[in-house]
């Protein structure tokens, strides 16, 4: 059973007259297990099949399948539901709750399954490097640290498909190394990931990369 399977998505975006087509039938498929590098350069799609992929966007057409259920075309809370129980995202931005600490930010993707565990929380903040900023405001960090911040929020369930935008971006070659080996020992676990980047250290350290252009997957 493949975790997650895509088959012929279109997204298509209006500025002014002009048509961007971002994607233009992509097909995809992610085992258990399974390390996804995405790679392409900016404009080619990554984001939007991402996004798509985890029903944060709506395809205009094809559809997507994640642990053999129909993410498109549903009610949003039922989406809502779904991308909570099977997917941890990493996008670009907006992965951080302002008024609240990056502790209070976890427990709060934690509550949306099941009660938050604390103690966890803090265990999954020092698997990423941030265990001294559980208190810390969003504001407070750096551009690298917010990144880690939405990757501990990203793992916040356990989910078994991650969805990673750059999650290396800004980033030390030491916690690059330490982020490359947390994601490396949840592929040997089950977990399968996609991880759109330009960071060459992360297709070496995946199974299998992918390279986008124009909306489209130029090899598999």
């Amino acid at each position: 059973m493949h975790l997650l399977e895509a088959e012929e998505l279109y997204r298509f975006f209006h500025k002014g007259e002009e048509e961007v087509k971002a994607l233009r039938g992509v097909n995809f498929t992610l085992g258990a297990g399974e390390m996804v590098a995405l790679m392409g350069p900016s404009g080619s799609g990554k984001s939007t099949l991402l996004a798509c992929l985890a029903g944060i966007d709506e395809p205009d057409g094809g559809s997507v399948k994640a642990m053999t259920v129909s993410m498109t075309r549903k009610p949003e809370l039922e989406k809502t539901r779904l991308r909570a129980a099977y997917f941890g995202t990493l996008l670009q931005k907006n992965n951080l709750v302002g008024h609240l600490t990056i502790l209070e930010n976890i427990c709060l993707a934690q509550s949306i399954l099941r009660q938050p565990d604390v103690s966890r929380a803090q265990e999954i903040l020092k698997r990423v490097g941030l265990g001294q900023r559980s208190e810390s405001w969003p504001a407070e960090l750096s551009g690298g640290e917010r990144a880690r911040a939405g990757l501990a929020i990203a793992l916040a369930n356990s989910p078994p498909i991650l969805l990673l935008d750059e999650p290396t971006g800004e980033v030390d070659a030491a916690t690059e190394e330490n982020i490359l080996s947390v994601l490396q020992e949840l592929a040997r676990q089950g977990t399968g990931l996609v991880i759109a980047t330009h960071n060459p250290a992360v297709a070496k350290a995946a199974q299998r990369t992918i390279r986008m252009r124009d909306g489209k997957i130029l090899d598999v």
